[in-house]
């Protein structure tokens, strides 16, 4: 997956790690600490990006990985301030953070 990234100039390798580039810039802010970045977290950040608002379950549905990986994936996502929980518990999803 960071293969795809970098080839389709979307990440950009750093001393730091990797960043986003292009439109994709004004996220440079939250990843110059980046997201380990693994083929995993990065798949769901992608999807989350793409959805907001998208739920645990559609995530792991859509990835076809068990639900508890994809919530030990938002939780390191959350812990590094990249995506933020919004709504009730059963109504609520998943959002990039501003």
């Amino acid at each position: 997956m960071i293969e795809y990234f970098l080839k389709n100039n979307i990440l950009s390798k750093t001393e730091k790690g990797y960043e986003f580039i292009n439109e994709y810039s004004d996220l440079n802010t939250h990843l110059i600490e980046k997201v380990d970045v693994n083929g995993g977290l990065n798949e769901v950040f992608e999807i989350i990006k793409q959805k907001q608002g998208i739920k645990a379950k559609l995530i792991s549905e859509s990835l076809q990985r068990p639900i508890d990986t994809v919530d030990k994936q938002i939780r390191k996502l959350v812990d590094k301030k990249l995506i933020e929980r919004r709504g009730s518990k059963k109504t609520g999803g998943y959002w990039i953070k501003d």
